[in-house]
């Protein structure tokens, strides 16, 4: 059988480079397939990494699969594919692989996994799929009756590098040009920084913002430890100014070809200088300079229609993606969203709208 010809392993310091070399050599690989998110992920949840490698008979990596467990809860520890703001993972495939190869990577890899996550005694097993190479029908085979959800991944494809903006501005809807141009009237300049003193610009704003709507910020542990994870090659903070003081930042993370558009903030009161319009055509046009090619926006619940149509009218494509979701303990659907939230902090349990109660 195809399956025989591949051997699973777990990701150990030994085959680090050869991992490197292998996710980064993916076209369609996330930032969330590298080691430094990892390392990231581990240290900021208290999680565990249970990553595997699919090693061929020339023992060369010709697939991977990252996985995190949770903290042990009342029913046990929830398994992803990754956590923490829904992370995309899954089944990472070398680019030069058929089609029969690729279903048995696939199988070897997360026959192996399973095995594992039972032997953990897991509560539930989410795979988030990428939504720059749909495999969702060959999950959907392999998982059989799983929960589902389904997010709307949005990804502008920039232009390449010897645009000046001119064809990347003409890609945008109305508002998006006028924006800029009024950001630009209203004296707003911009920058790129590493800067602590930007960086705690950016988490004060970040907690202002999200506090102001009722939701859960990145913790102050997210932003102090960027700079300990993350390279000056995977991660920039672009921070707007009015008359020298900051009033808007974003920060992107980049990786491949991919830059993944993460947190912005915006000062309240200078919101209508539309100062967020301007860093996000600049870090763009950037972005295309240093031969980037994707712009993902990242996922969008198919109820948040504001969201949508912001991210629809900077040009950006719909490429849905999935989340498979496989119980094995049948008492999380008893359970309350509250209770999962509370118990699982940062990592997907079962879709809310399968819960009994």
């Amino acid at each position: 059988m195809i399956r025989s010809a591949y051997n699973v392993i777990p990701l150990s310091q030994e085959h680090y480079a050869a991992y490197d070399e292998f996710v980064s050599k993916t076209d369609t690989s996330l930032f969330y397939a590298s080691r430094a998110y990892k390392d990231f992920l581990e240290s900021l949840l208290g999680c565990r990494s249970l990553y595997s490698l699919a090693i061929d008979n020339r023992q060369t990596i010709v697939g991977a699969l990252p996985m995190m467990l949770s903290r042990p809860g009342p029913y046990g520890t929830v398994a992803n594919s990754l956590p923490y703001y829904g992370s995309n993972g899954g089944v990472i495939l070398g680019t030069c692989i058929n089609e029969i190869e690729r279903a048995a990577i696939r199988t070897a890899l997360l026959d192996v996994c399973m095995t594992q996550l039972t032997q953990e005694k897991c509560a539930s097993v989410t795979l988030i799929t990428n939504p720059l190479y749909d495999d969702s029908n060959w999950y959907n085979g392999y998982f059989g009756g799983c929960l589902q959800d389904e997010r709307i991944g949005q990804i502008t494809l920039l232009p390449d590098s010897g645009d000046k903006g001119e064809q990347l501005l003409g890609r945008f809807e109305d508002p998006r040009p006028r924006n800029i141009r009024k950001a630009i009237k209203s004296g707003i300049t911009w920058r790129i920084s590493m800067s602590d003193a930007d960086i705690l610009f950016l988490r004060n704003t970040h907690q202002d913002n999200i506090s102001a709507i009722g939701g859960i910020p990145k913790t102050e542990f997210f932003f102090s430890s960027l700079k300990k994870y993350f390279n000056t090659d995977q991660f920039r903070v672009f921070v707007a100014e009015h008359k020298g003081r900051p009033v808007a930042a974003l920060l992107l993370l980049y990786f491949n070809r991919t830059v993944e558009y993460f947190t912005p903030v915006v000062v309240e009161e200078y919101r209508s200088f539309q100062p967020l319009s301007l860093l996000i055509f600049e870090a763009m046009k950037d972005a295309m300079q240093n031969g980037y090619r994707f712009w993902n926006w990242g996922g969008t619940w198919l109820a948040q229609k504001g969201l949508y149509k912001f991210k629809k009218k900077w040009g950006s494509t719909d490429l849905t993606y999935r989340y498979f979701t496989k119980v094995f303990h049948n008492g999380l659907l008893g359970a309350s969203q509250k209770e999962l939230l509370e118990q699982y902090s940062n990592f997907f349990v079962v879709p809310f709208k399968d819960l009994k109660r």
